[in-house]
């Protein structure tokens, strides 16, 4: 019985959060575009990662030679 009531409240929740994602999606105008963001190109985790590729074949070519 108490599996039962944690389940029905925990999925009650669940559903109103859904309901509530809806309710958003359908209120969005269709001309509007949700993937563009206004952030700034971010060029550091490009960096980041280009210094871990480099990185990573310096030490291959050293572990080889």
């Amino acid at each position: 019985l108490v599996l039962v009531f944690l389940y029905v409240n925990d999925t009650a929740g669940n559903a109103s959060y859904i309901y509530d994602l809806i309710r958003r999606t359908m209120e969005t105008p269709l001309d509007r575009n949700i993937g563009d963001s206004s952030q700034p190109y971010q060029n550091k985790d490009y960096l980041t990662i280009m210094i871990a590729i480099v990185a990573g074949a310096m030490l291959v070519m050293v572990r080889i030679f």
